[in-house]
């Protein structure tokens, strides 16, 4: 049986890069729901912001974006949608779109028994609806 680092060693650097990022993401995210006493190396929660909202996320490229969501729908296990994306480092926003531009053209393929969320039905579970944040909030709200 393979080590980590032997399997590793045979992904491609895009991939080494996006789930990086994934990983990143998902720790700042951790991170910031501990307390200041924590002793786990700090990390800041990306975000895009003006004036009035806060977005959990960065912009990317379309060209990024298209292959975030590729390489995240692969790894889906039970439902995909755009707000999936966040977790790799993607702005809701950006999620959504790529995600819906992607499956407009045929070229997002989820694995067998993943199915894709229905925007119709409900947004992705456990997340906040976009909008302005609390003021002075640099953290990611998620439902209890």
């Amino acid at each position: 049986m393979a080590s980590d680092w032997e399997e590793l060693e045979s992904w491609s650097k895009e991939d080494l890069i996006i789930e990086l990022m994934h990983m990143r993401t998902l720790y700042s995210m951790l991170r910031s729901e501990q307390g200041d006493d924590c002793r786990w190396p700090e990390m800041e929660v990306k975000a895009v912001e003006d004036d009035v909202h806060w977005e959990p996320g960065q912009l990317t490229t379309d060209a990024w974006a298209e292959r975030i969501a590729i390489y995240a729908a692969t790894r889906a296990i039970e439902d995909f949608y755009g707000c999936d994306l966040v977790d790799y480092g993607l702005t809701d926003g950006q999620g959504y779109d790529v995600v819906d531009r992607l499956r407009a053209e045929g070229r997002l393929v989820l694995p067998p028994g993943v199915k894709f969320y229905d925007p119709e039905e409900y947004r992705c579970p456990g997340r906040v609806p976009r909008g302005p944040s609390p003021a002075g909030s640099r953290t990611m709200r998620l439902r209890a």
